[in-house]
């Protein structure tokens, strides 16, 4: 009886050691860590925490990002396990609608792999990044351009998926301007390598204008690469004062069937640029014209304008 009460709590003690060494992987690590899918809006602000890789863990662990894909976009708490968005600007749903990440957890009795995926919710990404200029932009028609800040155009810029700057680069519409289309209304347009791609939709535009209380402002884009031919966009620029102006089209422009030159029609408050290094020229001509051989180009020139397209649609 004696031997048989041994036995019994030999089988017992190993029954128990089987069960225990079933809770932990061949590492010795508790295997109640598990792989994980997080679902949140796309464009996260930098530090945002999204979740935790285990809720309520006793004990301390390390907790390390070995891969991810793309690369930095997340951080993790080495002893909380809080995910953290590093770098915001990956979270885009047109670029990346899902982010993956292998994440090691280890303590004392050894480690583990979880494997991680973050799948991200598409939104308006105009919607999102207006400010003060949101409402409007919600109550306008589509194809309607609406009067926007500096920040909201300069953020357009750089969150908007895919953007390309037509016109002139950022620091040839910096530079200061020395010839004014102020006594005369002129359709002007940049002749230079900054075109609006093929496949690409018109969402933003900035210029400078030299009046006051100026109405009927007109975008163009050229008919065909080399030709003076400029057609006019359907809708015109909001009334707007002296200084930069920005604006944004609802809905954006029809795709270009071709690379387009871009140019503009202001009734007396037009800019120009004229400076020896730059290489690019300006044509113009009197009124709203859609024809722009009839004097000679200005050398050396940019009109002060400026537009955003991308090929992505990234609005409703």
């Amino acid at each position: 009886m004696e031997n048989f009460r041994i036995n019994l709590l030999i089988s017992t003690i190993c029954l128990l050691t089987f069960l225990m060494s079933c809770a932990k992987d061949s590492n010795g690590l508790d295997d109640s860590f598990a792989d994980q899918t997080i679902t949140i809006e796309e464009n996260p602000a930098r530090g945002t925490i999204i979740g935790k890789i285990k809720e309520n863990l006793q004990g301390n662990y390390v907790f390390t990002i070995v891969s991810q894909d793309p690369e930095n976009a997340l951080d993790i708490n080495a002893a909380t396990g809080e995910l953290i968005i590093s770098d915001e600007l990956l979270f885009n749903y047109e670029i990346y609608p899902e982010l993956t990440a292998s994440i090691q957890i280890a303590n004392t009795e050894g480690s583990t792999m979880v494997n991680l995926k973050v799948t991200l919710i598409d939104a308006d990404d105009m919607v999102f990044f207006l400010g003060s200029s949101r409402e409007a932009y919600l109550q306008a028609a589509y194809g309607d351009w609406i009067a926007i800040t500096e920040e909201e155009y300069d953020l357009l810029a750089a969150r908007i998926a895919g953007v390309v700057k037509s016109g002139t680069t950022e620091a040839q519409y910096q530079l200061e301007g020395t010839t004014s289309f102020d006594t005369f209304d002129a359709t002007y347009a940049n002749f230079n390598e900054y075109n609006i791609p093929e496949g690409h939709r018109l969402f933003a535009f900035k210029y400078f204008s030299t009046a006051d209380e100026v109405e009927g402002v007109n975008i163009k884009v050229s008919l065909a690469d080399v030709s003076p031919a400029y057609a006019s966009l359907p809708a015109v620029l909001p009334p707007h004062g002296k200084g930069n102006q920005f604006f944004v089209l609802k809905g954006g422009s029809d795709p270009a069937l071709r690379e387009l030159r871009l140019g503009m029609y202001s009734p007396k408050s037009g800019l120009v640029v004229i400076d020896p290094t730059l290489d690019s020229e300006v044509l113009y001509g009197v009124d709203n014209s859609e024809i722009l051989n009839d004097f000679p180009p200005v050398l050396n020139a940019v009109g002060r304008y400026q537009g955003l397209s991308t090929e992505i649609i990234q609005w409703d």
